[in-house]
This record gives C-alpha cells, structure tokens and sequence, in this order.
C-alpha cells in the first residue's frame, strides 16, 4: 500500500488505515484476568502469525490487479496503451499485457523474495497498527499518478476493490476468530505451559 522511493502512496495508505486498522481494547483486555497477556496480540505475535496469512490474499489479489490489467482492482480496467507505444511494445514482447513488458515491475509486486517487495505491519505497542503491501518501483509510481503531458494515463497498480479488502478484512476477522482464539484457550487449558506448540 506504500510506495518507497522518495514517494508515498498517500491515497492508499489512509484507506488502508481506514479500513485495516487493528485497534486493541486493553481496558476490556484487562477484565480477562488470567490469560489476557495471551489473548491481547503483541506486535511481533501480529508480523510473525497474521502478516504471512493476509499476505497470501495479498498476493493473490495483486496477481488478479495485473492479469486483468486493472480490471479487478480499485480503478477497473486500465486505459489501452497509445497506438505508437503498442506498436513498438508488439515488436519487443508481443503478447505481454500492459505494465507487464518484462516482468520485473509485476515480480516487484508479488514475490515475497524480491527486495523491493514490501510487506509490513507498522504501529505502536499500545493501541493500534497498519498493514502495508506494495512494491518499491518509480516507474509503478509514475503509472499510479499518470502524466498526461507525457501522455500516460494513470494506471494504479495497487488499488484494491472494495471486494478485495473485504476479502482482507474477512480473512483477519477467521484468524482472529480461529488462530488467535484457538490459541487463548490452549493456553487458558494449560497446554502452552506444559510445552505445546502453537
């Protein structure tokens, strides 16, 4: 949901505070008197066990933004490339869909092992933090803000449908429900403390 270099998706990263904001009551932590250092998740329990689950549908999101060449994103279906730029893009690479001439833009975006990947949770310990998935990539930036002196129409490659961060809140809601909960009641039975693992 960031973009670093020098730049910020700025749009983007206030919906995804808006929207993916993790906020902890620890007054009403504080009524659960035994366990409630289990079940108020801590910032390195959120990066290490939640992070790689939203992730996944991250990922699979983004893949689906560049296959349908926006289409499935925030902004719909990106405008069609210039008729001089097809041309010359059908001489190079002439099948690749737009933002896609090598590659190396959309790999920046989906693999977890690429150095410009970001995939991060960002916050405080006290109340509340923020997931931020993107790439950093100028030429993804300029896509995004578009230049039309230059005659480049804005195509965002990040954007999310209102489907799509639904589908992320809906997958934090089943970890938190599922994972998060399964493991307070493993440690409020005890198990933890005799040596289970999560």
């Amino acid at each position: 949901m960031t973009c670093i270099d020098g730049h910020t998706f700025r749009e983007y990263e206030l919906m995804a505070k808006k929207l993916l904001q993790i906020d902890i009551d620890r007054k009403a932590m504080g009524r659960v008197k035994k366990c409630s250092d289990v079940l108020a998740p801590k910032l390195t329990d959120l990066r290490a066990l939640l992070l790689p689950v939203l992730g996944e549908v991250h990922r699979k999101q983004q893949s689906a933004i560049f296959n349908t060449e926006g289409q499935a994103g925030a902004t719909g279906k990106w405008r069609a490339l210039s008729p001089g730029y097809a041309k010359r893009k059908a001489k190079v690479a002439p099948r690749a869909k737009i933002l896609r001439l090598t590659g190396e833009m959309r790999n920046r975006f989906l693999m977890p092992g690429n150095p410009n990947y970001i995939q991060r949770l960002v916050g405080n310990a006290t109340s509340s933090w923020v997931l931020e998935f993107g790439a950093r990539s100028r030429k993804a930036f300029a896509h995004f803000k578009g230049a039309p002196q230059r005659k480049l129409p804005r195509r965002d490659p990040v954007g999310k449908s209102a489907g799509q961060l639904r589908e992320l809140v809906t997958r934090m809601a089943t970890w938190w429900r599922v994972d998060w909960v399964t493991r307070f009641l493993r440690v409020c039975e005890g198990e933890l403390h005799r040596g289970a693992k999560l």
